[in-house]
């Protein structure tokens, strides 16, 4: 076991983007629903549309894509087949999916509302605020005590100053903290600060003893 905690290494881009991305955890209901699933849908669907637009004409493309007009004989045969696929399968899965998503939504909350839950009241601007990001574990390197006193455990004993297999483990517990039954109710705010206390204390413990929580779930 290392004796002293080095300093971290400069935080590359790969894992300033992979904190964001798995920060949208802290999204609840419609929102999360949007960037999990919503976002690629509509990804797919526009990449089909820009293809066939270039090839085939962007008119053409628009009038076979919503079913108007059967796909053009000439041009590139399987791509004008393959868009109007896309428009018959993938748009009623995304509106069917958002329907079903919302009532399972509400059929979930009357069974499972907490006596608080009904009577929290959220500004726009805490609707439209976008999560925060977990924590860099780099940034503890100089911070309070605490932070400190977390980061000697977590990264020098139970990974023996392996940083970036540290930072990973460390999303890992977040992430899935957020997504539990006691932290998903939370607002998008709340829920990451509270998920990353409770993560530094229960990580701790194990750390304490040269053991990582996530190494062992995945052994």
């Amino acid at each position: 076991m290392p004796q002293t905690l080095i300093p971290p290494p400069e935080q590359a881009l790969r894992v300033r983007l992979r904190r964001t991305f798995r920060s949208r955890r802290g999204l609840t209901g419609l929102a999360q629903w949007f960037v999990d699933i919503g976002i690629p849908l509509l990804l797919a669907f526009a990449a089909f549309y820009i293809v066939s637009g270039i090839y085939e004409g962007w008119r053409v493309s628009y009038k076979v894509l919503l079913g108007m007009e059967e796909p053009p004989a000439k041009g590139i045969p399987l791509l004008p087949w393959t868009v109007s696929l896309v428009g018959w399968l993938l748009a009623p899965a995304m509106v069917g999916g958002l329907a079903g998503h919302i009532i399972a939504a509400r059929i979930s909350r009357t069974g499972g509302t907490t006596s608080k839950e009904p009577f929290v009241r959220r500004t726009w601007g805490e609707r439209l605020t976008p999560p925060p990001v977990i924590d860099w574990l780099g940034s503890y390197f100089h911070g309070r005590a605490a932070d400190v006193h977390f980061v000697e455990c977590f990264v020098r004993i139970a990974h023996k100053n392996d940083w970036a297999r540290a930072q990973d483990h460390w999303e890992v517990a977040v992430t899935e903290t957020m997504r539990s039954v006691e932290f998903s109710a939370l607002g998008r705010i709340e829920n990451l600060p509270r998920a990353q206390s409770h993560c530094k204390v229960v990580l701790r413990i194990w750390a304490l003893i040269g053991v990582c929580a996530v190494c062992e779930a995945r052994k």
